[in-house]
């Protein structure tokens, strides 16, 4: 049975693992952090509430959307516009809810230490999405910057194409006369 495994998709990881996270602060807000009200401060723990139902409210109604989108249609669509669908709904997350409500828990944690199982796999999960939703949101802004320069500023022929960027070699074309960048990423380099 070992040889018949495969690993799920990865949009299916990310669809899964953002609702986990969502579920563990909602019910951090709702269980741990409404009963601690007066240990926390009212405020903060009305706060973490607010976001998480926001945040629950943004996966459920689009980013759950976005992301099972771009699992069902992956072979209608190109890889650009799938992974553009995920980025951005990470994003979102990333900026509404995981980064605010991040800091508030390890405000709470800071101050107060390690009281409740489901507050502590809340804070873990929360910053294990909040450290992978930056170094994707990362990525993808190094990737779009490397494009953008290198267009411009590099020598590389590029062909633009519908909103996608297509190198044009051809034949007898070789990047490392050409000068710039260019020659460092040039899938016809060897």
């Amino acid at each position: 049975m070992a040889g018949n495994f495969r690993f799920p998709d990865p949009t299916l990881l990310v669809l899964f693992w953002f609702m986990a996270d969502v579920t563990f602060g909602l019910l951090a807000s709702l269980w741990v952090f409404k009963t601690e009200r007066e240990r926390l401060g009212t405020w903060e723990a009305d706060l973490h509430l607010v976001l998480s139902i926001i945040g629950a409210a943004l996966y459920t109604l689009i980013l759950s959307g976005l992301i099972f989108w771009a699992y069902k249609y992956q072979y209608l669509m190109y890889f650009q516009e799938r992974r553009l669908r995920v980025i951005g709904a990470v994003a979102i997350c990333f900026v509404v809810r995981d980064t605010p409500c991040w800091i508030l828990e390890f405000a709470f944690y800071r101050t107060q230490g390690w009281f409740h199982p489901v507050s502590t796999i809340s804070f873990w999960l929360t910053t294990l999405t909040v450290l992978l939703g930056a170094v994707f949101i990362w990525l993808e802004y190094a990737w779009r910057m490397a494009i953008f320069i290198d267009a411009r500023y590099g020598t590389l022929p590029v062909r633009h194409n519908g909103g996608r960027v297509a190198f044009s070699g051809g034949a007898g074309y070789d990047p490392k006369q050409q000068g710039g960048i260019a020659h460092l990423y040039h899938p016809l380099v060897g």
